[in-house]
């Protein structure tokens, strides 16, 4: 009996040896290597600050975020966000469930924190919405979240933006938004001529229903369009996605009555490692952390075949109705620019606008500069220097180390209405009226 109890520890010695001390040693040596914050005076570039950012501060803590169930979320603005990966185009019950989900509680209203930032931290904001399920954007002397309805007069020139974060405003007030901001523009005198010329009507009002909502997927924009958009009859649609079309894994948040659909189907041995990853005792794991990047890493070509085919039918969904569909990107988002540029078919009413230029270009006034340093800021959070960060424009233009703040929508509002404008008076966007 005691020959075979020390053949026995023999054996789990060597395993230990031979399978724990490898997994043991890459841990530490991951930890190791884990990036940790600057000294003051440390030169660092405006890239080595996101990096750095992200892999320190904001993915942990959206990984803590989403990693909660449902229920527990402060809000339906804080992570598990209700997001649906782009698959099941024609199943019409998983399109009608994903709109419901898509759409906004009517006529409500809200202040919540930006969950991307230290919740120790004051960025509480305010969202509104309307009674069609469409981020509020309350005009004078109407009643607010109520001005809105499906009819549409001859002389009302309507837009519908559809879009992720940027489009919805994450982190910003219901006023700061870029479809807000580009609303108030249209309906000057200057646009309201360029209006009523495509229109070949009298436009002497300018809609923008804001259809955006945080970590929506492109498949969510083709829901509502489907479902909600035709009733209000537009005259131009904006398509705003890919901020996490290209890594979403799965759906996620509200799942109730839906099919759970996973962008791409994986054997019980990996399902069985995510499950352990995510117990308790492992996140914090280096090793977990790096095997659900792989994982991520692999799903990306298929996500990519989703997003695109989102985009082909949303293409195809104006071009029936001879309507204009503005496609937009920004700088910072998940996919290259290279897969987004097929998107601009002036001759087909498709055309594309990244708005990276607004960004990259931005010229930040003194003004400006220092109404980003007067309160805590995402660079303050991750142990940067003021000096480090060198007023670069796009830290400044940013709430967090993703998201823009107001001033960032402000120059974005900016871009888009001088190059909308190029788009009208060149003759590219023919009059809705010539055949």
């Amino acid at each position: 009996m005691g020959s075979k109890l020390k053949v026995i520890v023999k054996i789990a010695s060597v395993l230990v040896v031979v399978v724990v001390g490898p997994l043991l040693l890459a841990e530490l040596w991951f930890r190791w290597v884990r990036p940790t914050p600057p000294a003051a005076d440390e030169a660092v570039t405006a890239e080595d600050i996101f990096r750095g950012t992200m892999a320190r501060v904001v993915q942990p803590r959206i990984d803590r975020g989403w990693s909660r169930p449902v229920n527990e979320r402060p809000n339906i603005f804080s992570p598990p966000l209700d997001s649906y990966v782009n698959a099941g185009f024609d199943d019409l019950d998983r399109l009608r469930q994903i709109a419901e989900k898509t759409r906004l509680p009517a006529a409500q209203n809200w202040r919540v924190p930006n969950f991307l930032r230290n919740p120790e931290e004051d960025t509480l904001h305010n969202i509104s919405s309307d009674a069609l399920g469409f981020r509020s954007s309350p005009q004078k002397n109407l009643p607010k979240n109520l001005y809105r309805t499906s009819a549409k007069s001859a002389d009302t020139f309507r837009i519908v933006a559809l879009g992720s974060y940027p489009t919805f405003g994450h982190g910003v007030n219901d006023d700061e938004t870029y479809p807000h901001m580009i609303e108030k523009i249209f309906n000057s005198t200057e646009w309201l001529k360029r209006w009523s010329k495509y229109a070949c009507r009298n436009i002497r009002r300018v809609e923008v229903f804001n259809g955006g909502r945080q970590g929506a997927t492109a498949i969510m924009g083709y829901a509502r369009l489907t479902l909600d958009v035709e009733p209000l009859s537009p005259d131009l649609l904006i398509w705003d996605y890919g901020w996490i079309d290209s890594y979403l894994r799965s759906d996620a948040g509200s799942l109730e009555g839906l099919q759970q659909i996973r962008v791409r189907p994986l054997s019980k041995t990996v399902q069985r490692l995510r499950r352990k990853c995510r117990d308790s005792s492992w996140s914090s794991s280096e090793l977990c952390r790096r095997f659900e990047r792989e994982i991520t890493a692999v799903d990306r070509e298929q996500g990519l075949k989703g997003w695109a085919e989102a985009n082909r039918r949303a293409a195809e969904w104006a071009k029936k109705r001879s309507l204009p569909i503005f496609f937009i990107r920004h700088q910072g988002v998940s996919i290259r620019a290279d897969l987004y540029r097929p998107l601009h078919q002036p001759n087909q009413k498709s055309f594309l606008f990244d708005t990276s230029a607004a960004i990259d270009a931005a010229v930040m006034t003194e003004s400006e500069i220092e109404s980003f340093w007067s309160q805590p800021t995402w660079i303050d959070e991750a142990g940067y220097s003021r000096a480090q960060a060198k007023n670069h424009p796009s830290i400044l233009l940013r709430t967090d180390a993703i998201q823009y703040n107001a001033l960032g929508y402000r120059r974005i509002t900016d871009f888009l209405n001088l190059e909308f404008q190029k788009v009208v008076e060149s003759g590219e966007l023919q009059p809705a009226c010539q055949k």
